[in-house]
């Protein structure tokens, strides 16, 4: 019901949410469409008057019967951690820049793509940045990659506007829930 309120090009009316219209394949995807995120995660928008991508990330899965097996777990299943979460981390906290490389192109290879050249540190935070988009869109990870780096959300990371935030304090560091501060 939620993603067909809100995520839904078909039917989510005025809740549709969705990025601009050439966020996906110019500024996300940068033309690899080859990326296995790419072709099962994202599908053309079809909605009257909707143009650019859809997540189709969260779209509902039917469950099987009883009699197909457990399959249907794995759908449904949410892990604490990912392989993928593992590689990028790994990937970070290399010290030699070549390693650090190797640790991304080994995810980026199994994700359909070519591996990249090493070219400096700055390429290779901007290459990390863009796999974590890619990979943790709509589960709101990236949000902790952008507080623990202390990074600004660059226009060509922004699928809402084309629009840079700088980084600062009152965007990462969130406010106390009422209940908690009304009851000290």
């Amino acid at each position: 019901d939620i993603y067909t309120n809100y995520f839904s090009a078909e039917q989510a009316g005025n809740n549709y949410l969705h990025p601009r219209k050439d966020f996906v394949g110019t500024s996300l995807f940068a033309g690899e469409t080859q990326d296995y995120r790419f072709q099962t995660w994202w599908q053309v928008a079809s909605g009257v008057g909707e143009s650019g991508h859809s997540l189709i990330k969260y779209k509902g899965i039917n469950q099987p019967s009883e009699t197909e097996g457990t399959e249907y777990f794995y759908a449904t299943f949410m892990s604490l951690i990912r392989l993928s979460e593992v590689y990028y981390i790994a990937a970070e906290c290399e010290p030699v820049l070549v390693d650090r490389y190797g640790w991304l192109n080994r995810m980026r290879t199994r994700r359909g793509l070519p591996e990249l050249a090493v070219v400096s540190d700055s390429d290779f935070m901007k290459h990390l940045r863009s796999e974590y988009l890619r990979e943790f869109i709509g589960e709101g990870q990236i949000f902790f990659m952008y507080k623990r780096l202390y990074l600004s959300f660059d226009r060509n990371e922004n699928g809402y506007n084309a629009m840079t935030y700088g980084a600062r304090e009152d965007r990462y560091v969130l406010s106390l829930p009422s209940g908690e501060v009304d009851n000290r």
